[in-house]
């Protein structure tokens, strides 16, 4: 498939991210630096487009306030965000094709500093908007109930 076959903002998604399986770990600190990934992004995801990391509390988080826009700034908020972690993977859990231009990622991520060796499990999500065949917008979220509100799910 490709992003012009896809026939749904849930199909695009899924295409432009590499086609993420359910249940499968995903390395998330090299994901965005995968040539292949980096080719989809570059023909779905919007040069503009807003690129957001929440927490749980509102705001963003500590110096990942950004501005974060298009395949560089997505690029480079992922390399800020896996910095100081050994290892950052995800696995995800479901995907909702919400409506009006949403989809939801939920999913849990795994996480293990440098040095320390301390590790963190945490539920998390990405909200997408799709506009006009485009990823115009992505929050990432470490708080599933905060990601669905912000889509209307609850």
């Amino acid at each position: 498939m490709t992003a012009a076959a896809a026939r749904s903002d849930l199909e695009l998604v899924q295409w432009a991210l590499g086609n993420v399986e359910l249940g499968v770990p995903v390395d998330l600190s090299r994901l965005f630096e995968q040539e292949e990934i980096i080719e989809r992004l570059g023909t779905t995801l919007a040069p503009d487009a807003s690129i957001e990391f929440a927490t749980p509390y509102g705001g963003f988080m500590g110096e990942m306030a950004g501005p974060f826009q298009g395949l560089d700034g997505l690029q480079r908020a992922w390399r800020e965000w896996t910095a100081p972690w050994e290892a950052w993977t995800f696995k995800g859990s479901e995907w909702i094709e919400v409506g009006e231009g949403l989809v939801l990622l939920l999913g849990d991520s795994t996480g293990r500093f440098r040095g320390s060796g301390a590790e963190m499990d945490a539920p998390v999500a990405a909200l997408y908007r799709v506009e006009g065949g485009m990823i115009v917008r992505i929050q990432h979220f470490l708080d599933q109930d905060q990601a669905r509100r912000a889509a209307g799910l609850a």
